[in-house]
């Protein structure tokens, strides 16, 4: 009996030591948890449209650089947009909007951006300020799409209920030509320290980039020239850049090289 007692004893004393020795975790084998990315800045956002018909049912055009852009309002703060490139590529998108006054908001799909403004009823235009998730910004006008119709705004009383849109629509102002532009070459520019590529056939006033972003994924976008700005229109945002040499261009804290054909 002494004896079973004492091996009981030093049993127990080893499993303790055991025990406590296998506390302490093997690093050799831990795997540290990926980081998930964050989501869209307005992921999620729905919209509600407006409370009284003004908007609702209108079409509105936007033009950049090559390719229209057309914008419907629907109800219940539904948004289906078009896009249709000079080589006849054609794609849409849905949003989410609402309209309180002329106050206007409207939220991409995805969550990615933001677009801010006003109606002004007495020029019939939409003007938007828009913000990108990734902190870029921008200004758009949207004119009244033609064969379309629009109530009065409710803080303008006007003689009429409906105002229609004169025949053709009006165009979005392009900057002058700046003086001794350079002229920028064909080819493929790439943005330094990332994958990304644009690539250009051959260089006009307007024409069609076949595009590869940051993250691998490929598309067709447009382009547009006017003296030494250059906008470039893709995955339905328009981006400005001012060219900086034949082989360059650059703005949005951004510098496009040339890197070959």
């Amino acid at each position: 009996m002494v004896n079973i007692k004492l091996l009981s004893l030093t049993t127990i004393s080893f499993l303790i030591f055991v025990a406590c020795g296998s506390s302490s975790p093997s690093y050799s084998s831990y795997t540290p948890a990926s980081r998930p990315s964050s989501p869209p800045r307005w992921a999620g956002i729905i919209l509600t449209g407006e409370n009284e018909q003004l908007l609702e049912g209108t079409s509105w055009i936007y033009n950049s650089s090559g390719a229209i852009f057309i914008h419907e309002f629907r109800a219940n703060g539904k948004m289906v947009n078009r896009v249709t490139f000079e080589n006849g590529t054609q794609g849409s998108s849905n949003y989410t909007w609402q309209r309180e006054g002329n106050s206007v908001t409207i939220i991409s799909n995805d969550g990615n951006s933001l677009y801010e403004g006003k109606y002004y009823p007495e020029t019939k235009k939409l003007m938007l300020d828009y913000e990108l998730s990734s902190g870029h910004t921008g200004h758009l006008t949207w004119d009244l799409y033609q064969g379309t119709s629009i109530v009065s705004s409710p803080a303008t009383p006007a003689p009429t209920t409906v105002i229609i849109q004169p025949s053709s629509p009006a165009q979005t102002s392009v900057t002058p030509s700046a003086p001794n532009a350079p002229s920028l070459r064909g080819g493929t520019y790439g943005l330094s320290g990332t994958k990304a590529t644009i690539s250009i056939a051959s260089v006009g006033k307007a024409g069609v980039i076949n595009y590869v972003t940051t993250d691998g994924r490929r598309g067709i976008g447009s382009y547009g020239i006017e003296g030494n700005r250059m906008t470039i229109s893709m995955e339905g945002y328009t981006f400005v850049y001012t060219i900086t040499s034949e082989t360059s261009f650059s703005g949005n804290g951004e510098t496009w090289v040339r890197t070959g054909y």
